[in-house]
């Protein structure tokens, strides 16, 4: 069974769970180029910006965060997927 939308089975199992969260995520954030799960996420913005697409509102601004305060961009997308998502940081 397709565990996502106009996921193919065939295709789903040629795919590593990696490479199968890294295409559910690129299908989150088009408007972003995540390609792996380390340079890309260095900033904080691609988990403002996936906090955000879980539930709109959130962070909101995330595409106008520093990308040169990364510490504080991750805190403010955790703190909060923890307060309002249930998920811990």
């Amino acid at each position: 069974m397709p565990m996502w939308d106009e996921e193919d089975e065939e295709e789903a199992k040629r795919q590593t769970p990696k490479q199968r969260l890294l295409g559910w995520i690129q299908n989150r954030l088009p408007q972003l180029p995540i390609t792996n799960f380390s340079k890309d996420w260095q900033s904080g913005r691609a988990l403002g910006a996936l906090v955000d697409s879980c539930a709109p509102g959130l962070c909101p601004d995330w595409d106008s965060w520093n990308p040169s305060r990364p510490v504080e961009n991750a805190r403010e997308a955790m703190q909060q997927a923890e307060e309002w998502l249930g998920i811990p940081q």
